[in-house]
């Protein structure tokens, strides 16, 4: 395991993932909400505006995740749609009495944000492949 730093860091990230994430979705929502007030979508067209939030928070914490680390991008996205996931459930079984219905649609919308971000490669210090030789003279 690593130092007391590496720890504090990632702890830090994986809360700058979900507060991120969670901010996401819940801005995708109140947009959804409000359109639906303002008569622009239906009312039936809300669970696309639940799927994009979901798809969206999913992207956002995958890729804080996968932007701090060094190595492992793969699994960093994984592992930040699942720290997503299991907050939605929590909330999900929290607010609703329990009632899990769709989940394995969610699951499938949030691991496939996750591998959306994977394939985006959100990284900060992006070294170029390729690099031109110089001519020795």
């Amino acid at each position: 395991m690593g130092n007391k730093e590496d720890i504090q860091q990632w702890a830090i990230a994986l809360v700058q993932a979900l507060m991120l994430s969670i901010g996401a979705s819940v801005l995708i929502a109140m947009l959804t909400a409000w359109l639906v007030c303002q008569n622009v979508i239906a009312e039936y067209a809300t669970d696309y505006g639940a799927m994009l939030a979901l798809l969206i928070g999913s992207i956002v914490s995958s890729a804080v995740l996968a932007g701090k680390g060094k190595g492992m991008r793969l699994w960093l996205c994984i592992g930040g749609a699942v720290l997503y996931l299991l907050v939605m459930a929590l909330g999900s079984v929290l607010l609703f009495d329990g009632v899990t219905d769709g989940f394995l649609a969610t699951a499938a919308v949030v691991f496939a944000g996750s591998m959306v971000a994977n394939l985006l490669r959100f990284r900060r210090n992006k070294q170029p492949k390729f690099r031109v030789p110089r001519s020795r003279i």
